[in-house]
């Protein structure tokens, strides 16, 4: 993606959370308005629904883009924090919970209090466990 390109650290997580918000409610409309289609001709074509289809774009086409960038920045922000620096745990976290929805199979978005959140079926290999979790221990 054009817009994460060249940002620092911090701006990366900031920027890369907003537009993996943006996306997540973009997905869950488009699902709703297509909801038909998602619900009959997708499952009896034995296709993957628009949810999983749009999650592996993002995948695709951002996520894998920035990956060791984001991991990078994630791990650095962690240091900070051990280093009693301030530092947005919320985005961290967040950004950290991306890596684990980027390793669902199949995938749905629900709506939870006021925010939108993915739920699916993890893979045994996720991408969390296994591009993430390997250098934070």
């Amino acid at each position: 993606m054009e817009v994460l390109k060249d940002k620092n650290e911090e701006n990366l997580l900031k920027d890369y959370i907003k537009e993996w918000k943006d996306y997540t409610i973009l997905v869950h409309f488009m699902r709703k308005m297509f909801s038909y289609l998602d619900r009959y001709y997708l499952r009896n074509n034995n296709t993957v629904s628009l949810a999983t289809s749009a999650l592996h774009l993002f995948r695709d086409q951002c996520f894998n883009t920035v990956i060791d960038r984001l991991r990078t920045a994630i791990l650095n922000q962690i240091t900070k924090d051990r280093n009693n620096e301030i530092v947005d745990l919320d985005l961290v976290k967040r950004a950290i919970y991306t890596f684990v929805e980027m390793g669902f199979i199949s995938a749905d978005i629900v709506k939870q209090d006021d925010d939108f959140i993915w739920k699916g079926d993890k893979n045994n290999e996720t991408t969390y466990g296994s591009k993430f979790q390997v250098q934070l221990l």
